[in-house]
This record gives C-alpha cells, structure tokens and sequence, in this order.
C-alpha cells in the first residue's frame, strides 16, 4: 500500500478547481500587510460567531484524538473572499485545538500566500504529506474540493477524520454508474448517511471503514437557519448508526463569508 500511496499521490494536484483567477499581486511589504489586515478583520469578525463555534463543537469529542491538520484545496486567500474565510476557519480550528502543526498545499498559491502562511501563520506548505503511521490524528480540511479529491484522499491516504463539503447536499448530481465507477468511497459514504439499503452491500474495495458519522453545524445568522444549540443525534434509515446532529447549515446572505464554510460537515470513518 505504500508503495502505491506514494505513486498515486502527485496526481490529486491536477485535480483541485478553485472560482476565480489566481492573484498576480507583487510579494511586496505592500501587498503582504494588506493580505495581514484582510485576515486578520475576517478572524476577529467570524471568531465568536455561532457558525464558527459550531465547528468547534462538533469536533470537540475527538480533539484528544486530532494532533495535526492537513488542507488542500484552500484556494487563493489574497485574490478572493471564500478561501480568506476558510483560512480564518482554519486558524480558528487549529487554535481552538491546540494543534501546531498544520499543512497546507493549493497549486494555485501564489508566493505572497505561501509567505504569509509560512511567515505568519507558522503553516507547513508542502505539496507532498504522508499520514502513515498517524492517520488517527489527523483532521483532513477540504473546502470546496471537488468529489476526485475527496475520493482520492480516502482511497490513499484512508483518513479517520474529514471535514469537507457536505455530500448529502452536493450541488454535483451524478449517475449511480458513474459514482460506482469512479466515485465509489464517495458514494458509500452518501448511501450511509442518506438512509436506504446501505448496510446491505459490500464496502468499496480496500475501504478501511465500515460507518460514517457526520455532526452538522449551525450557523445560526440570517433567514432559515437555526440557532446553536446542543443537536439531538438521529438514527437514518436502514438501521445504521449513522449520526447527525440535526438541522441544515444554510448560507447566510448577509454573513460576509456567504457560503465559504456553511456547507461544511465533520466526518469520522469508523468500523
């Protein structure tokens, strides 16, 4: 298996989609101030928010567990607002934990990213990560990356703990022959959590989980979303144990992140 992990795993790059253009902005004092300041309002404007704190919630009964973080497809924080919120949840997350050590990759970063969260946010940015021998402690952070990334990073990375775009509520409606074919951890992982005869068929090949549980967040801002509180976990149909903590995790509209990180969702892959 390791030998096929480390062959396989410069082929995700080429499948990470971001909105918008990648930033030209000159890696001057000028411009590495401006993305400082931009940051750091966003941080301080989402920090205390129930969207936020919900995050921390729902992770919270794994935090012994979680000692580092991955993030890929984090998306160009100085040129667009969705990746500086998700950095600003990132921070949030990873100090709210406790956690030093972080990674990140986008091969769209420029040299004014990569300075910034190297030089000021202590980040690791490294194209190539290896969780062998700790995939229990690691939180795999994936804003907005497409279904090849996610499918990829559980085939050869088989993490435990994933926080990433809602599934169930993906706005990419695929076949069932081409989710089998192409996508099939993915759409084990929609089959458990969205009830029906899930339980009854066979775990993709090489899977190295049989459950998945999902706590849902609450933004509690703005028309149509509930306000934080404790979830009450609810069993889906089929007779599986899969958990959720009530409740969607609409957008916002007047919330200046919109929906950068409302349709986030932790996961936990167990057996």
């Amino acid at each position: 298996m390791g030998k096929l992990r480390k062959a396989k795993r410069i082929n995700l790059w080429d499948t990470l989609v971001h909105d918008g253009l990648v930033s030209k902005q000159a890696n001057n004092r000028e411009n590495y101030l401006s993305l400082k300041n931009r940051f750091d309002k966003g941080l301080k404007l989402c920090r205390d928010t129930s969207l936020f704190r919900s995050f921390q919630t729902a992770i919270a009964p794994c935090a012994t567990q979680l000692k580092r973080i991955r993030c890929i497809g984090l998306g160009t924080p100085s040129s667009e607002n969705r990746p500086l919120y998700q950095l600003c949840l990132l921070k949030h997350l990873a100090g709210g934990l406790g956690i030093e050590d972080v990674s990140v990759w986008d091969p769209h970063l420029n040299a004014l990213e990569r300075r910034f969260l190297r030089q000021d946010l202590r980040y690791r940015v490294e194209q190539v990560y290896s969780s062998e021998g700790f995939v229990d402690e690691v939180l795999w952070f994936m804003p907005f990356v497409p279904f090849t990334s996610i499918e990829w990073v559980i085939e050869f990375e088989q993490p435990m703990f994933i926080l990433a775009n809602n599934l169930l509520s993906s706005n990419v409606e695929l076949a069932e022959e081409i989710l089998t074919e192409k996508y099939p951890f993915c759409r084990y992982i929609k089959r458990y959590l969205g009830g029906g005869p899930k339980m009854s068929e066979p775990t993709p090949y090489r899977c190295h989980f049989s459950k998945v549980k999902m706590a849902a967040t609450r933004e509690g801002i703005g028309e149509g979303t509930d306000e934080e509180g404790e979830g009450t976990d609810e069993e889906s149909d089929g007779g599986s144990d899969g958990e959720s903590e009530g409740g969607s995790n609409q957008s916002a509209p007047s919330a200046p992140w919109k929906d950068s990180v409302s349709d986030l969702k932790f996961m936990k892959l167990t057996n």
